[in-house]
């Protein structure tokens, strides 16, 4: 395996280990949620009434 393919066979992977491990998603949560209190609410960077573009690029050149 190159290193180019290694990170997203462990995110792959990780995915597959939280599907079959439904503790380690609620512990995952709780740590979330526990950070998320930590730093505050979450405000966007974006200035109000902006509409940013939300469509996917398609032409990607991999």
């Amino acid at each position: 395996m190159t290193t180019k393919y290694a990170a997203s066979k462990i995110l792959g992977l990780s995915v597959i280990d939280l599907m079959k491990n439904e503790k380690l998603v609620k512990v995952a949560k709780e740590e979330f949620e526990k950070e998320l209190e930590a730093k505050g609410n979450y405000r966007t960077p974006l200035l109000e009434g902006t509409n940013p573009r939300t469509t996917l690029v398609r032409n990607l050149s991999i």
